[in-house]
């Protein structure tokens, strides 16, 4: 009887492995099919505007991410450009990262006071949301003729605006979207000048950390940006990320959504 037992055991625990193959089996096929929604809710191509170039890239740290960046057309030559960072990471990250930019979207194309942009996004955010669901945004609107953009920064990483040997950051908003329903938000404009590299990233850059626990920081990340800026935009893009990748500690299992956006006018 022990030894029906025993084999009777191993039977079952196989089928148990089994099961579990294939349940993990059909998790991954439908990671598969999330990730790939949430690339094509992405711009396929950055916008083409006289004298600036733009480059874009996203890189979430798991199948997908909480991270999005994204271009709004608008009426009078005028173009949308967001970069958000919802809280938390993997599905639930993309479940609210998507919410975020169909809100912004709806919002965006219908409003053109951005502070009521804002506004309505953080209403509609914490409406749809729990508590502990916020997101950083930051979003700007680029008079692509009089190269004027106006933006609202809700709580995200401060954009570098490099011109010449200043560094100007876009800071000026409000709370990230998502916390209080009746938060407010203030909104500023920057005049873009010839030579102009404007810089917006999500912290998984700058919190990217290496084996000494040191974070790459916005320092690093400047001195990168300084040392290409001679660069287009895109390989501005592939310099960052190549110093992040080369700083941080890959055996520590910590990793984060990174997303970048660099555009720069030409003189």
């Amino acid at each position: 009887f022990q030894t029906i037992a025993n084999q009777a055991a191993v039977a079952v625990h196989l089928a148990q492995l089994h099961q579990e193959h294939i349940e993990m089996k059909r998790i991954e096929q439908e990671l598969i099919i999330a990730a790939d929604i949430q690339s094509q809710m992405m711009p396929t191509q950055t916008p083409q505007i006289p004298g600036i170039d733009i480059a874009a890239q996203t890189r979430p740290c798991e199948e997908v991410g909480g991270d999005f960046y994204d271009f709004i057309d608008l009426p009078n030559a005028n173009l949308g450009i967001a970069v958000g960072d919802a809280s938390g990471k993997g599905i639930p990250a993309a479940l609210l990262m998507a919410t975020l930019r169909a809100c912004l979207r709806v919002q965006a194309e219908n409003i053109y006071a951005m502070q009521e942009v804002i506004q309505r996004v953080n209403r509609a955010l914490c409406q749809d949301t729990r508590p502990e669901q916020f997101a950083t945004l930051f979003y700007g609107v680029l008079n692509s003729q009089k190269r004027i953009l106006t933006y609202v920064n809700a709580g995200h990483n401060y954009p570098l605006l490099f011109r010449g040997d200043e560094i100007i950051l876009l800071q000026t908003g409000g709370p990230p979207v998502g916390f209080f329903s009746d938060a407010t938000y203030q909104e500023e404009f920057v005049q873009l000048l010839p030579g102009d590299i404007l810089v917006i990233y999500t912290d998984g850059f700058t919190e990217a950390f290496n084996s000494n626990d040191e974070l790459f920081g916005e320092d690093r990340l400047s001195q990168v940006i300084c040392q290409h800026r001679h660069l287009v935009p895109e390989a501005i893009v592939e310099k960052l990320e190549e110093a992040v990748s080369r700083f941080e500690c890959a055996s520590s299992g910590y990793c984060d959504d990174r997303t970048l956006v660099v555009l720069k006018v030409r003189h």
